[in-house]
């Protein structure tokens, strides 16, 4: 019995252990990732169950304790025993690989690097960073959920915060309009938008971006008078009218023919003319992303084109754009007039997010598994540096004027000279 026991509890570790291992890890070919993403991709969420690992592994022991009890095959006498032994294993992979962010490989200390400081030496105030947001003065705006938006300048020297009437609402992701300098926050969860006064970080106004669609906004863009929002459930793109809060256009990307979505609108982009630039997906069995450029005037779909690959994050450098991948270490360059692939570039593995410095021609990436910042020349399709942040990056976001690089993850907040950290990686590459 002993050796039976001990055969049963080795097989129920290996398969609450496994998913996360194979998750992060990449072992697998990324078309397999991609067509297991597709398969288990519920209807209306903005990711599969393969990335999180707490799920992955909870299925796995459930689907090992009933094909054992099924077959006789292991020794499961006190079947309550054994699933509670399951569920406990399984809440130690939950807190450590999602409860508590971090990042299974760790790096040294990413702000000792030259050319890079934190912008709030107390981060601990901050709460969880989830989105950043740089106003041509210098100043930086921080969502960190429910904890609220923070103004920062100078270093935290000043500090003010905007919170909401419920501590139920969250700030998730920040926007400064380019002409009138007001600071638009999303809260996903309760598909609502929230216009803050800049001088004092108040609260001014607050309206609601759900449709009769969908209720799950992921990215927020701006142009003019119109806010635009896309959507993970049932995916698609709606704008709103700022002065009256009301929705002027909508658009269902799962009425689009030929496109075999589950779920998953994952991010956005607004050009210069107005035009959208949408990432949504997997746009098919075999998993792909569906990129779609959206007509600013009559809001319908201009043009669409599907990219190999499960699609992260979208980057944009003038007149094309970069599609990272959650499952391969690349980066695509699309032209956003023909919307073709053009190229291929390295990229971080599994990268959630992406910025482009375009004085500087480099796309920085970031692994959502490993925290590694890559970053790529993009007119050689080299790799100038890698680094490890040392905790899961949340976004990615240049300045108005392309020269340092803010990030936000779950160690820090983080702040880049481009040049200065660039130079000083010319002769050594982290791996």
């Amino acid at each position: 019995m002993s050796a039976g026991l001990a055969l049963e509890f080795a097989v129920l570790l290996a398969a609450v252990a496994a998913p996360p291992l194979i998750i992060r890890t990449s072992v697998l070919p990324a078309r397999i990732y991609d067509a297991v993403y597709w398969l288990t991709i519920p209807q209306g969420a903005a990711c599969s169950i393969i990335e999180h690992a707490p799920a992955a592994s909870a299925v796995a022991a459930v689907f090992v304790i009933a094909a054992a009890r099924l077959g006789r095959r292991l020794p499961f006498p006190r079947l309550a025993a054994r699933t509670a032994t399951a569920v406990a294993i399984a809440t130690l992979v939950a807190y450590q690989h999602y409860a508590a962010p971090r990042i299974v490989l760790s790096g040294d200390d990413f702000s000792s690097l030259p050319g890079v400081k934190t912008v709030c030496p107390e981060a601990g105030r901050l709460g969880t960073v989830r989105d950043i947001a740089v106003s041509d003065e210098g100043t930086v705006w921080i969502a960190s959920g429910r904890a609220g938006l923070f103004k920062v300048e100078n270093g935290c020297a000043s500090l003010q915060r905007a919170t909401a009437a419920s501590a139920h609402e969250s700030f998730d992701k920040a926007l400064i309009h380019p002409e009138t300098g007001v600071v638009y926050a999303l809260d996903s969860r309760a598909a609502l938008v929230y216009e803050v006064e800049p001088e004092k970080a108040r609260i001014i106004r607050t309206f609601s971006v759900a449709t009769d669609w969908s209720r799950a906004p992921t990215e927020i863009g701006l142009h003019g008078n119109l806010l635009r929002a896309i959507y993970s459930g049932l995916p698609g793109l709606a704008e709103f009218e700022i002065d009256t809060g009301e929705q002027a256009g909508g658009l269902r990307f799962t009425r689009e023919p030929g496109v075999g979505f589950r779920a998953g609108g994952w991010d956005m982009l607004t050009l210069s003319g107005g035009e959208v630039v949408a990432l949504a997906g997997p746009a098919k069995k075999g998993g792909g992303s569906w990129v779609v450029r959206i007509d600013p005037y009559s809001f319908r779909v201009e043009a669409s084109a599907v990219s190999l690959g499960t699609g992260g994050a979208l980057a944009l450098n003038d007149k094309t754009a970069f599609v990272t991948s959650v499952f391969e270490p690349v980066a695509r360059e699309i032209d956003i007039e023909r919307l073709r692939a053009r190229r291929e570039l390295p990229a971080a593995s599994g990268a959630r997010v992406a910025a482009v410095s375009i004085p500087n021609q480099v796309l920085f990436t970031t692994g959502s598994r490993d925290g590694k910042l890559v970053s790529t020349d993009i007119g050689s399709v080299t790799v100038l540096r890698e680094n490890r942040v040392g905790g899961k990056v949340f976004a990615l976001r240049t300045d108005p004027k392309g020269k340092e690089l803010y990030i936000a993850a779950s160690n820090g907040v983080f702040v880049v000279d481009i040049d200065q950290y660039l130079k000083s990686g010319d002769t050594a590459v982290e791996k």
